[in-house]
């Protein structure tokens, strides 16, 4: 259900009380929420033992795990935190910090002190001895006024803290917001309709889904959709729902007056975007643009779905007050084709690599190899190859884990590590379109029919995207290019639905 975010299983560990027994069964919150995860947190040697992956969803951090150097490296919104097995020394963004226990491999997994971390980061974690339980509070929420003895009681309804800090993320504009986690509609939050924004600098996720049972399990699912988005997306929630939020916050609709329809999301027509004949125009920033029109929750075969390229790079459409409106790379005309809305990336704002790494210690024959391949790989990805070899996950472990192996310098992982990331997202893409049913004559795309012809010419369009994407990665002259060139393939994977083409005839 939750994307992935690490290749090894991690567990951070909190220097809390040493007298907890380790039968008794500890407990994990994130700004007020119960976080479950498939490892239980434990006390092992007197230390809480909180299993990482909840921790850095919970709190939007990514993690990289190194296997060469055996290091940990945790990023969120330009903070970089690096620790190395057996070592007390950590680095904040290239400072040296001293920590009270080393990082440790125990029973096949990581483990790491997780108050440096959290706090590196920004958070607060106290223990609540009474319930057991591990308290992590992410600067986006106000913490509660607690007392010595701390209750179990929690609550979903959270106001943002008074803050000088200077950010791109809406939350602090908003008194009610519900975070990253698992919520059960008209239990957890309202029914109705809300606005998700993405973490800034994330992929935000949702995930809405129906069942009976403990909405802790998995147990019973039903899936209704999943959205991925790099700025906001709406969403109706109605109770009985349940709603899983990753890297992103939800804020009921009324209390958001207007989104900026200059980047990529879902807009509400008559509040965000005007109604009326609206013409929708590529930006020439993009050589493919997307724009789907529906009431909330339509069946595709009611909506007008349209992908634009430069062969046929505008759509008029008369647009009614109600309707929600999906826009990826478009600017948005008037009836006198006027600009209302010019297309503008969300501000990408890349890690601080470059104060751990020296960019100018990549060997050059290294670099030239990852190069020559990822060219390669864009070159060969016609549609008929979609689904070859070279796009397969296990061919691609093999392919990366021989850039590591060449690799001679610590600049030199990192740099097959960002290429990794790209390769994974390019492979992704192309896996999962059906390239193969692009010579057929007719075929059937979001339930609407269109050409083949028609079809293989969006497929050249997005080549010459993710051509555009690899060349940027290629002539980088540091990190922040390279990670700025993998964010901005990551945001185009998540943001244009892939082409689910089927043959008609």
């Amino acid at each position: 259900m939750k994307k992935i975010l690490l290749g090894l299983t991690l567990a951070f560990s909190l220097a809390f009380t040493s007298h907890v027994l380790a039968d008794e069964e500890i407990k994990l919150n994130i700004d007020n929420k119960a976080i479950e995860s498939d490892v239980a947190p434990q006390i092992i040697d007197g230390r809480t033992m909180v299993p990482v992956r909840a921790i850095f969803e919970g709190v939007g951090a990514t993690v990289d795990w190194n296997a060469d150097t055996k290091t940990i490296t945790g990023s969120m919104n330009g903070i970089n935190v690096v620790m190395t097995l057996d070592s007390s020394i950590a680095t904040v963004n290239g400072k040296e910090i001293t920590m009270d226990c080393a990082p440790v491999i125990s029973e096949g997994r990581t483990l790491a002190p997780a108050r440096y971390v959290a706090e590196a980061f920004g958070c607060s974690v106290n223990w609540d001895n009474e319930n057991k339980t591990v308290n992590i509070t992410t600067p986006l929420f106000k913490a509660e006024t607690t007392t010595a003895e701390t209750t179990a009681e929690t609550t979903t309804e959270t106001t943002t803290a008074a803050t000088t800090e200077t950010t791109t993320n809406p939350m602090y504009n908003y008194s009610t917001y519900y975070a990253p986690g698992t919520y059960a509609v008209g239990t957890d939050m309202p029914a109705g309709e809300y606005v998700v924004f993405a973490n800034p600098d994330k992929i935000g996720y949702l995930y809405k889904y129906a069942k009976d049972g403990n909405v802790s399990t998995t147990t019973g699912k039903r899936h209704l959709y999943s959205k991925n988005f790099d700025y906001c997306d709406v969403i109706k929630l109605d109770t009985g729902n349940y709603l899983d939020l990753s890297n992103a916050y939800a804020i009921p609709s009324a209390d958001v007056e207007k989104l900026d329809a200059t980047h990529n999301g879902t807009f509400r027509a008559g509040k965000d975007i005007k109604s009326g004949h609206l013409t929708f125009k590529l930006n020439p920033s993009s050589t493919v643009g997307y724009v789907n029109i529906g009431t909330p929750d339509a069946a595709n075969k009611d909506r007008t779905i349209v992908y634009l390229t430069p062969d046929d790079d505008s759509v008029t459409v008369n647009v009614t007050a109600g309707m929600y409106i999906k826009i990826f790379a478009c600017d948005v005309l008037d009836e006198k084709l006027s600009a209302i809305y010019t297309y503008a990336p969300v501000s990408i704002e890349t890690s601080s690599t470059d104060n751990t790494y020296n960019f100018e210690d990549i060997t050059p024959s290294v670099k030239n190899t990852i190069d020559e391949y990822l060219t390669t790989l864009v070159n060969e990805m016609e549609p008929k190859a979609m689904k070859g070899t070279k796009y397969t996950a296990n061919y691609a472990n093999k392919i990366t884990d021989s850039w590591t192996s060449m690799a001679k310098t610590s600049a030199d992982r990192k740099y097959a590590s960002l290429a990794k990331e790209l390769y994974t997202h390019i492979r992704t893409y192309a896996y999962n379109t059906k390239g193969d049913v692009a010579y057929s004559a007719v075929i059937s795309m979001n339930s609407q029919q269109i050409s083949g012809a028609d079809y293989r010419d969006i497929l050249k369009y997005e080549k010459e995207y993710i051509t555009r994407t690899v060349s940027s990665f290629k002539s980088g002259t540091s990190y922040a290019d390279l990670e700025e060139a993998v964010k901005h393939m990551a945001y185009y994977r998540y943001d244009v639905p892939r082409l689910t083409g089927t043959k008609v005839s």
